[in-house]
Order: structure tokens, then C-alpha cells, then sequence
């Protein structure tokens, strides 16, 4: 039995309308107090519209590096995918893709090389995957050994963008987690 509610996303700074044509109290509200929300399924798919209050969307894998993130720059748009993308995550990127940009961040794992590349396959030009960088990478590269199977990963990452990363991942096979990262991220300039 699947419900709607128990799948959700986390956001922030977004306005959202009904079909009536009035803003969502409840996410305007979130909004106003400058505080993240979680949307289930069933209130996404209730939207008629969804607008960032920046025409650039940050999307982040981890909700701790969101946190800190939204603290930092309040007057950001942010979604978490709290590691793989669920289907509310991805219905509120579909609902802002036609006037928004992305930009995403995720682990230096294979799996987080592989949620990146399923995220640009789905928007094209609308995503950038944001410091994909092979120094990054060596900057912050953790002692997480990576086992065979999680290194067979890498050989269905085939984006250009992501090469050089995943090539420096399969010399080292080690990751680099996006925690470490935090004091980098920082929004792009317009």
C-alpha cells in the first residue's frame, strides 16, 4: 500500500500556489520565518505552481550540509535529496525546472557520482553539477576505503562533467563526503 505522505522533500525558500490561484499559507508561512519545510507527496501534487524566491535552486545529497547551508544564505532557494532522490523531490524539480537553474552537490562516492548523473540525464541544461572538481576531491578526500563492489559503480558514470572526478576516485578509491566540503559551497554569482 503506498501513501502519500510519508514521501516527502525538504526545501527552502520557495513559494508554492493552489489551483485557485492563492499562495499555500502553510509553505508562505515557512517562507516568512525563514525556515526549511517538508512536503509530503500529497501537498506537492496539490500545487498548481512552485517558484523559488532566487531563480537559482541549490540541491544539496545531505540534510546537514542543507542546514547549515539555508543558515548561511538565507535568501537562497534549496532542496535536500537526502541521498537518492525520492519521487516528492523530484516532482518539486520538475515543477521549478522551467524557470529556475540548479545547482547540485553531492558525495564524491560512486554512488553519489551515479545521483548526479541521473539528475542531469533528467534536466539537461537546467542542471549544473556544481564543483564537480577533481582538486575538490583531493582536498577533502576522506579515509572511507571503497570496496570492489562500490568501485564497480564507476563504470557507468560516462558524463564528461564527472570524469575527472571518477578517474582520481578509481586511483585513490576513497570518497570525499560532502560534510567536509561545507565551508566551499558557496552560490554561484549571477
Amino acid at each position: 500500500l503506498k501513501d502519500e505522505v510519508s514521501n516527502d522533500a525538504l526545501a527552502y525558500g520557495i513559494h508554492g500556489w493552489k489551483p485557485d490561484g492563492g499562495l499555500h499559507e502553510g509553505i508562505e508561512g515557512f517562507l516568512e520565518n525563514r525556515e526549511p519545510v517538508k512536503l509530503t507527496l500529497q501537498t506537492i501534487g496539490r500545487l498548481e505552481k512552485v517558484c523559488g524566491q532566487s531563480s537559482q535552486v541549490y540541491v544539496v545529497e545531505n540534510p546537514a550540509v542543507f542546514s547549515v547551508f539555508v543558515k548561511k544564505y538565507p535568501d537562497c532557494a534549496a532542496i535536500c535529496g537526502n541521498g537518492q532522490p525520492r519521487l516528492a523531490t523530484l516532482l518539486l524539480l520538475d515543477f521549478l525546472k522551467e524557470n529556475h537553474s540548479f545547482y547540485y552537490h553531492g558525495d564524491f562516492d560512486p554512488e553519489g557520482l551515479l545521483i548526479a548523473q541521473r539528475l542531469k540525464e533528467r534536466y539537461g541544461e537546467s542542471i549544473c553539477l556544481w564543483n564537480y572538481r577533481a582538486d575538490w576531491y583531493e582536498r577533502y578526500l576522506s579515509d572511507v576505503n571503497l570496496s570492489e563492489v562500490r568501485m564497480k559503480k564507476l563504470e557507468k558514470v560516462y558524463l564528461p562533467e564527472l570524469l575527472e572526478v571518477k578517474m582520481q576516485m578509481q586511483k585513490r578509491k576513497r570518497a570525499a563526503y560532502q560534510e567536509a566540503m561545507l565551508d566551499m559551497l558557496e552560490p554561484e554569482k549571477k
